[in-house]
């Protein structure tokens, strides 16, 4: 059978065209994601860019919030020293003002149902002190004081053991009596103590 004239050329224009049309559509598309890659780049960029910084000052905001743990707790730890330290200026005064000392002192002779008659600063164990190194503490000074008291001596040695016991943390040296001989409970003790005091305020100099 005899094949018509130009068939076979009819065949190839339409792969060609077919072909063609491929190309084109992929030209097509390759230009259209070009074009949006190209409107849409900047776009993405500052979205990138805007999540990296906020990842940034998320971090930074982290890091502030612990700086401001650690140094709140600082302030914490220093205040809770600063009043241990003011304890001790209260305790042990720098300046030798005992009167907290004196007036505890009083209350607690009244406790035990003893009469306190006087409080004087007294040298005379300064000596003796300085000797024994068991009395002596870094960067505080001792200071002795002679205490007489009125009453029951049978009542004294609870109120040694309490006084001993007080932040003050006397310590007894020497203790005396002088009886009286028509009421015993009128008995006249004096004992010598030993105070300490900072050499210097323990803060806030």
């Amino acid at each position: 059978m005899a094949q018509l004239a130009g068939t076979r050329n009819i065949t190839s224009i339409l792969k060609t065209s077919q072909q063609k049309a491929i190309s084109t559509g992929l030209l097509t598309f390759a230009l259209i994601v070009a074009l949006l890659w190209g409107s849409f780049r900047p776009t993405i960029l500052t979205i990138l860019d805007t999540n990296r910084k906020h990842t940034e000052r998320q971090q930074l905001l982290e890091r502030l919030r612990t700086q401001n743990t650690n140094i709140t707790a600082l302030l914490n730890a220093r205040v809770a020293e600063s009043k241990k330290f003011e304890e001790l200026d209260y305790y042990f005064p720098h300046d030798g003002d005992y009167s907290l000392f004196i007036v505890n002192l009083h209350l607690i002779a009244k406790k035990y149902e003893l009469k306190l008659e006087g409080v004087s600063f007294s040298s005379s164990y300064f000596r003796q002190v300085e000797r024994m190194s068991v009395l002596q503490y870094p960067e505080m000074t001792p200071a002795t004081f002679q205490v007489t008291l009125k009453g029951d001596p049978a009542n004294l040695s609870q109120f040694f053991t309490y006084l001993e016991s007080t932040p003050f943390l006397p310590k007894v040296l020497n203790i005396s009596y002088s009886p009286n001989r028509n009421n015993a409970k009128e008995t006249t003790s004096s004992a010598t103590l030993l105070l300490y005091k900072m050499t210097a305020p323990a803060f806030g100099q």
